[in-house]
C-alpha cells in the first residue's frame, strides 16, 4: 500500500507516470536498508513477532531516519514537488512516532502504515481515501488470526495512523494546495 501511495502521489503531483516510478524506485531504494534488516532479524529468530528480536525498535528508527535521509536529499536532486517532500515529511513524522510507540506499547504497525496511506489522500481523492482505509481494516484485521495483535493493539494503529497523518496533511498540504 505504501509503494502504492506513492506511485499515485507521484503521478499526481509530478502528471508523469515515467517520474512516478523513478520517484517510487528512489524510495524504495532508500527503505531498502530497513526491509533487509526486517527480513533477515525476523527470519534468524524465526518468528513473526519483531519484539522477540533483541533491539529491534532502535536499529529500525535508526535504519528509517537514515532511509528517509537519503531519500529526501536524491529527491531534491530530482526535482520533486512540494506536495510529494511534504508527504514524505508526514511520512517520516508518522512512521517515527508508529516505531517509537511500539518501542513501549505494542500497535499494529500494519494497521498504522495502511491508514497513514489513506490519509496521505485527503485533498486529492476522497475515492482513494475510501479504498485505503478499507485496505486498512482488512490489513489490520489480517493480523488478528496471526495472534501478533489484540483488537486493541489493531484499533490503535488504525486510529494513530489516520487521525495523526490526517491532521498533520491539513496543516502542512493543504495549506500549499
Amino acid at each position: 500500500m505504501l509503494i502504492t501511495s506513492i506511485i499515485l502521489i507521484g503521478i499526481y503531483a509530478r502528471h508523469s507516470i515515467t517520474l512516478a516510478l523513478i520517484d517510487t524506485i528512489v524510495f524504495l531504494g532508500g527503505l531498502l536498508p530497513g526491509m533487509i534488516y526486517h527480513y533477515t532479524a525476523l527470519h534468524k529468530k524465526r518468528t513473526l513477532d519483531y519484539r522477540k528480536v533483541t533491539n529491534y525498535n532502535k536499529r529500525a528508527l535508526v535504519l528509517f531516519v537514515f532511509g528517509m535521509v537519503v531519500i529526501y536529499i536524491v529527491y531534491t536532486f530530482t526535482g520533486v514537488t512540494t506536495v510529494q517532500l511534504l508527504s514524505l515529511f508526514i511520512l517520516f513524522l508518522t512512521i517515527s512516532g508508529c516505531i517509537i510507540i511500539n518501542r513501549f506499547w505494542k500497535i499494529s504497525f500494519h494497521s498504522s502504515i495502511a491508514t497513514i496511506c489513506a490519509a496521505l489522500f485527503l485533498p486529492f481523492s476522497s475515492v482513494l481515501v475510501c479504498a485505503f482505509t478499507l485496505f486498512g481494516l482488512i490489513a489490520g484485521c489480517s493480523r488478528l488470526p496471526l495472534k501478533l495483535h489484540t483488537p486493541v493493539q489493531v484499533l490503535a494503529g488504525w486510529l494513530y495512523g489516520f487521525c495523526v497523518t490526517s491532521m498533520l496533511v491539513l496543516l502542512l498540504i493543504n495549506q500549499r494546495l
